[in-house]
């Protein structure tokens, strides 16, 4: 009897997932585009070979708008950036766990990533290049907001990109 309520729980809770994770969000960030950022001294580019349901992801939460921004901000920092270099960031990965997924499963439900092939240039030619990422695994029965997630874990790829330099 017990076994029979446990699967019953089980095959709920996972059709409550699924059926979570197809619902559409509306994320704050997803109206801003690349354009919205303002023009700055740093030749940022972003591009994406997503499989097509992490692109649509990727665009619906707004992320290239957020590693344009945060990157610009992160390589500025560094002191070491000059107008003669530009950045090329490939982004090949890409998971962003619904905020259904993280507070129905928390962290068995995995962890939010972004990965990229990150090409570093100064007068066109590439003087670094590899792959970089960030994986969090914040979250829980509460869960934590998808923009909150979303700005930590890009936060942590642009520091990471910065670091190239």
């Amino acid at each position: 009897m017990t076994t029979i309520r446990i699967r019953v729980l089980t095959l709920s809770a996972l059709a409550l997932l699924f059926a979570c994770e197809s619902a559409p969000t509306n994320h704050p960030d997803a109206a801003a585009s690349a354009a919205s950022s303002s023009a700055s001294d740093i030749a940022l580019t972003v591009e994406n070979t997503l499989e097509k349901k992490q692109a649509n992801r990727f665009a619906e939460v707004g992320a290239e708008a957020r590693i344009r921004d945060l990157a610009a901000a992160s390589l500025r920092s560094t002191g070491k950036w000059d107008e003669h270099m530009s950045i090329v960031v490939t982004v090949d990965e890409f998971r962003l766990r619904t905020t259904a997924q993280v507070a129905m499963v928390g962290i068995m439900a995995g962890a939010d990533r972004i990965g990229a092939q990150v090409a570093l240039y100064k007068d066109g030619q590439v003087i670094n290049q590899q792959k970089v990422s960030a994986v969090s695994v914040q979250g829980g029965m509460v869960g934590a907001k998808e923009s909150k997630r979303l700005e930590g874990l890009v936060t942590t790829f642009a520091q990471n990109v910065a670091q190239l330099i």
